[in-house]
């Protein structure tokens, strides 16, 4: 409760792709404490999801991998995502430095 009356409709859309029986058995327990706007916003995925309508409504399926029922081939570079994700941490890492010393901020300025 305290969730949904102060972070209300965060949630953009969730697509469960395969979710394993425990997941189903604890969706049971808490579905009926979930917000029925934010239900609305989380699909289960068939089991034939390769052939949902779903997928073709949301991503452009030449971009998506074969294995999630898309028909891109993209090969994965480990190396250069690593190197992206490493990029985009020190980003937040500075402007979350930024923001807990503004003394600092302003020494570095002059």
């Amino acid at each position: 409760k305290i969730l949904q009356d102060h972070y209300c409709e965060r949630l953009g859309e969730a697509l469960l792709l395969n979710p394993p029986g425990v997941f189903r058995m604890l969706w049971k327990l808490i579905r009926p404490f979930i917000d029925k706007r934010t239900l609305k916003k989380i699909n289960f995925l068939p089991k034939n999801f390769k052939e949902c309508d779903l997928l073709q409504e949301r991503f452009n399926l030449e971009e998506l991998d074969v294995s999630l029922g898309g028909t891109g081939d993209l090969p994965f570079d480990f190396q250069k995502y690593g190197e992206l994700m490493m990029s985009e941490d020190e980003k937040r890492l500075g402007s979350l430095a930024v923001q807990s010393n503004p003394i600092q901020t302003i020494q570095k300025e002059d």
